[in-house]
């Protein structure tokens, strides 16, 4: 993945037996913000022996969603298969877990100084132009909050995108910035995709999973199911 030099916010896998993908995973390392290209790979359990998986990466930020090319894997007949995806080059190969490095963390002194942050509230009204607001609260620690959060459907479902027809995906809803203050709380505004506000005004409410991602990298992300209400004047 090369970031272009834009700071990407949101990096992650999806992943499935089809092109609908279905699935996805975090990475495990942040791209940052630089302009070479740069590894990252994401650990999935829970795939069928001997079976073939899509996937695709997905990177994120307040300026949108940029998704890769598919891709495929193969899983060996191993038991509790581990695999280390990334994108581009020759269909991957399961590693078996003896063989595979767990993620990197930041050093104990860095994650003493990080604070958690934890969203608060479970159902969320959107407004009549697709604005949401998020209350984020930074836990008591030696440092603020700060980071990145998405909003993503639970489940896959069917929207059109970039004029393209309809595909049944995990759909990206929101994605925005949040700093908090160390022990204090925040509202946080982001602004629903075309394809989110269009799904929420034809369903009028929509589960969702809210994805805090701390920095510095390392720091554990926090997710929280939420429900998502259309206001009754919302309009595309």
């Amino acid at each position: 993945m090369n970031p272009n030099g834009n700071l990407i916010g949101n990096c992650e896998f999806e992943y499935g037996p089809t092109e609908s993908y279905g699935s996805f995973v975090s990475c495990a390392q942040a791209p940052g913000a630089g302009n070479a290209p740069v590894l990252v790979s994401a650990s999935i359990t829970g795939l069928t022996a001997g079976a073939s998986y899509h996937y695709r990466i997905a990177a994120s930020n307040t300026g949108g969603t940029t998704e890769g090319s598919d891709e495929t894997l193969n899983v060996l007949a191993s038991k509790n298969p581990v695999e280390e995806v990334s994108p581009g080059g020759p269909p991957s190969t399961v590693i078996p877990p003896s063989e595979t490095a767990g993620p990197s963390t930041p050093p104990a002194e860095e994650r003493a100084r990080a604070s958690d942050p934890v969203l608060l509230g479970t159902s969320i009204t959107a407004n009549a132009s697709g604005t949401v607001v998020l209350t984020v609260q930074c836990t008591t620690g030696k440092a603020a909050c700060a980071g990145t959060i998405t909003l993503r459907t639970l489940n896959a479902v069917s929207a059109v995108t970039s004029g393209h027809r309809a595909t049944k995906r995990i759909l990206v809803l929101a994605s925005g910035a949040f700093s908090v203050a160390s022990g204090r709380l925040a509202r946080i505004r982001l602004r629903l995709s075309a394809a989110a506000r269009g799904l929420l005004l034809h369903s009028r409410s929509l589960r969702a999973r809210a994805t805090l991602v701390p920095q510095p990298a390392g720091v554990p992300p926090h997710e929280t199911i939420i429900t998502l209400r259309a206001s009754a004047a919302t309009t595309h």
